[in-house]
């Protein structure tokens, strides 16, 4: 699990009033302090977003539980995209299997045909 910045009632405020003290998703649903919200990175960390105070967005829980699911997909086809131009990862490259090689065929008694 990665370290996630904690962040001070201060900068929850400070957010909060950035967005007009509306949801950050754009559905325009009220946030308040004390309400039922969410902080989320607008980039996600998986994606290269950072943990500046810019990047975070407050969001009503159902409105966050959908763009999860979205950054989900995002990160997902990152990674696949990633693995076709071998820009893997660190720590997630896995090892082709190494095989003894084609030796040629033999017939039903045992004799080398080919190769």
């Amino acid at each position: 699990m990665v370290n996630r910045r904690k962040l001070s009632r201060a900068e929850k405020m400070a957010i909060m009033a950035r967005q007009g003290w509306l949801c950050g998703c754009g559905c325009d649903g009220p946030v308040w302090p004390g309400a039922h919200v969410e902080y989320d990175h607008v980039l996600a960390r998986a994606l290269g977003g950072v943990e500046a105070l810019d990047n975070f967005d407050c969001l009503i829980r159902h409105c966050h539980r959908l763009k999860t699911g979205e950054d989900i997909t995002r990160i997902a086809k990152a990674e696949r995209q990633a693995r076709r131009t071998g820009k893997q990862k660190p720590g997630r490259n896995k090892r082709a299997l190494k095989g003894r090689g084609f030796e040629g065929w033999r017939g039903f008694d045992g004799t080398r045909r080919g190769k």
